[in-house]
This record gives structure tokens, C-alpha cells and sequence, in this order.
């Protein structure tokens, strides 16, 4: 693993005893970060819990909180980003999450996403004093087209310069570009090997990635596999003890 990048995964599903030492023994070491979801996503996934949180920390694991209720049929306007953005920080507060952490805002690969619900995202959860992210598929049109950045690969990393003003700075990305579809299988002995960072420095992206999903499910289908950048700007911000 290249030295500073945090492994970490995400599930759909509750986390317990059992999950946890299968995923750190398939992987060969535990994983440094979990991410958990706010919402049900319709049913697609299990809310985080305070238990679950309490074991989780108890663990040394802090969690990356992904907001899954989004209404894709309601990213239009300011007001509907914002109107999110308040439920996803009502949930966060009934957990007790710290102020400062980052809520992700769960953007599935095709949906109708624009700049001004974004905007209203970023604001409505920066007025409650949490940090804003954004989970997305930067291949996807839409969503290069809603924060206004271009979307620039060469061999083998990818950019982020945002042209939006009230974004840029503000809001913290985790992307889903996955590098193949099948299980991860690459191994160095008895440990996972991870993929080398993509995503370009500072000096050529107005905003960094601080959180990729590399991989889909792996472990059995259990976790998705996500490395994480310490040093990117604006840097995740998770919910540790």
C-alpha cells in the first residue's frame, strides 16, 4: 500500500463481531475506516446504529457516514439540497456524530444531478457545522456536468477542478471508480494489495479526492474495498471515539 493511504471498506449490511474479523482476515489486516450508511436507500442497505457505532470505535474503526435517502427524482434545486442536507444532519444527530465530520451525499451512477442541488447540499450541511461530501461516479456525465470540473485521465489517474465557486473547497469527494468488476484478488503473501493512488496532486485539481472505492464486492460480496488520502484537500473529515 502506498505509505499515507488509509485501507478501508463500506457496507450495505450491519456490522458486527463476526463481519469484522472475517473482512480483517480476508484482508489480511484490519480495515482502518467503515463506511455506513444514514438512510435505508429505499431499502438497498441498514442504517447505522449507535451499537454498531460503539463496537465499531471500540475497535480502533472510525466510519465515513454516507446520507443513502437521497430522492433521485428531487436534485433540481437549491432548496431540494438543502432539505437533504437537514435530514442527513437530523440523523446524524440523533447518533451523536461530532460536528466537523464529513456527511457524503449518496449520488448513484445515472441520476439527474445539477450544480444548484449540490450547492444546497454543501450549505444546509455546513450551517449545522459538518463538513460536505459527495459520493459519485466522476465517469458520469451528469455529475461532471453538475460541479462543473473536468474530468481529465491520462493512463492511469483522473482530476478534479471545479468551476463552481461554492464548491470548490468546500466539498469532499469520494469516487467510485472501480477498476474492474469482479472481486479484488491481488494479494502480497497474506495481505490484499492495494492499488496505487490515481487521482493528481493538488497542483493539477482544485479539489482532491479523499475517498476512492477501488473495488465492488469483495470478501464474499461482504465490502466494498476504499482507500484513504490523509493529505488531500479538503481532507475527509470521519467519526472516530
Amino acid at each position: 500500500m502506498t505509505p499515507g493511504l488509509q485501507f478501508g471498506v463500506d457496507s450495505g449490511a450491519p456490522v458486527n463481531t463476526t463481519r469484522l474479523d472475517a473482512v480483517a482476515k480476508w484482508a489480511g489486516t484490519p480495515p482502518r475506516w467503515w463506511g455506513r450508511y444514514l438512510g435505508t436507500g429505499g431499502g438497498a442497505a441498514t442504517p447505522l446504529t449507535a451499537s454498531e457505532a460503539a463496537l465499531l470505535h471500540a475497535r480502533g474503526v472510525a466510519i465515513a457516514l454516507v446520507f443513502n435517502d437521497v430522492d433521485r427524482r428531487e436534485l433540481a434545486t437549491r432548496q431540494q439540497g438543502i432539505t437533504a442536507a437537514q435530514e442527513a444532519v437530523r440523523q446524524a444527530k440523533a447518533l451523536g456524530v461530532p460536528q466537523q465530520t464529513t456527511l457524503y451525499a449518496d449520488i448513484e451512477y445515472g441520476w439527474p444531478l445539477t450544480a444548484a442541488w449540490l450547492i444546497g447540499w454543501a450549505q444546509g450541511v455546513l450551517a449545522a457545522d459538518y463538513t460536505a461530501g459527495v459520493y459519485l461516479d466522476p465517469a458520469d456525465i451528469a455529475v461532471q456536468r453538475a460541479l462543473g470540473y473536468l474530468h481529465v485521465v491520462k493512463p492511469t489517474v483522473v482530476a478534479m477542478r471545479l468551476r463552481e465557486p461554492a464548491l470548490a473547497g468546500q466539498l469532499r469527494l469520494w469516487d467510485a471508480l472501480w477498476l474492474h468488476g469482479g472481486e479484488w484478488t491481488a494479494r502480497h503473501g497474506d495481505r490484499i494489495s492495494t492499488p496505487p493512488w490515481i487521482h493528481l496532486p493538488p497542483s493539477e485539481a482544485t479539489t482532491q479526492t479523499g475517498l476512492w472505492q477501488f473495488s465492488g464486492p469483495s470478501c464474499s460480496g461482504m465490502v466494498d474495498l476504499n482507500l484513504l488520502d490523509p493529505a488531500a484537500t479538503p481532507a475527509p473529515i470521519l467519526w472516530t471515539r
